[in-house]
């Protein structure tokens, strides 16, 4: 796991996670994408990526690749063509204000051994968060940090909210945090969660609760799209629309929080919209 370390302006922290783009992809909402990043810049939100940016082929594609020892300029010329989709993203996705990027499994190591999405993360400016990091940000003059645990997910979009929402609990006892966040399974929602801890101050006691929020982060990929087509330029929808999977709404959550100083300490109120 990577742990990585932010400080940001009081007093408030607009935090949008974003990931599931499948960019390339049959049914990537590009436009949708574009809107959300200028509309969170004009805003000063944050970005943390949650991977699956690109779409250049399922794990089970990439070791295909991997194995089929194909010359090197053939390599170069794969290399090249997923290069120039990273840089066309980066445009979209261009801001100061981004934490990192975690990797999903929806990529393609470039030849030389670099993952595309570290590729990508260097072209946006951010750090590479690799397969999970937890990430501690301080918000203004807010003495304690906030705690992020980021992990890009392996439930499947058949998923129902119930057991994903259960697999957040299940981490929850794993790892300590604030926020949970997870990707993969093309869902868009939040849970929000009161802790109760003891809590002594000057001598007396007072029942502390704690904010901590799930949420699935959602993808940008309409998986039933009109008039869809293969390759070839024939009727033909993509794997949602094959499987004949459930729509889900597309877009990104935006949790705020909110350090506030109480009786007793400091606690973070943290609310997510989807």
């Amino acid at each position: 796991m990577q742990i990585a370390e932010f400080k940001v302006p009081g007093p408030e922290l607009n935090l949008s996670p974003i990931g599931d783009i499948q960019y390339g992809a049959q049914g990537c909402d590009r436009d949708k994408l574009k809107r959300h990043i200028e509309y969170g810049n004009k805003r000063g939100w944050y970005y943390l990526g949650m991977g699956d940016y690109l779409d250049p082929g399922s794990p089970s594609t990439r070791a295909k690749v991997e194995a089929a020892g194909f010359y090197e300029s053939m390599r170069e010329m794969i290399d090249d063509g997923i290069c120039r989709l990273a840089d066309d993203l980066a445009g979209i996705l261009e801001g100061n204000n981004w934490l990192g990027m975690i990797e999903g499994d929806h990529r393609l190591d470039l030849s030389d051994g670099e993952p595309i999405d570290h590729y990508l993360s260097q072209a946006v400016g951010t750090p590479f968060l690799g397969t999970s990091a937890f990430i501690r940000v301080k918000i203004g003059d807010c003495p304690i940090p906030l705690t992020i645990w980021a992990y890009h997910g392996k439930l499947s979009s058949s998923t129902n909210p119930t057991g994903l929402t259960l697999e957040f609990a299940r981490k929850q006892a794993g790892f300590d945090a604030d926020i949970y966040l997870m990707g993969h399974a093309h869902q868009l929602y939040s849970v929000r969660r009161d802790v109760l801890l003891p809590v002594k101050h000057k001598g007396r006691w007072h029942i502390g609760h704690r904010d901590v929020v799930y949420a699935a982060t959602g993808s940008f990929l309409n998986g039933w799209a009109h008039e869809a087509q293969s390759a070839a330029g024939f009727p033909r929808g993509g794997y949602v629309e094959q499987r004949g999977l459930t729509p889900t709404p597309t877009g990104a959550p935006l949790i705020t929080i909110t350090p506030v100083k109480r009786e007793w300490g400091w606690s973070f109120e943290i609310r997510s919209s989807t």
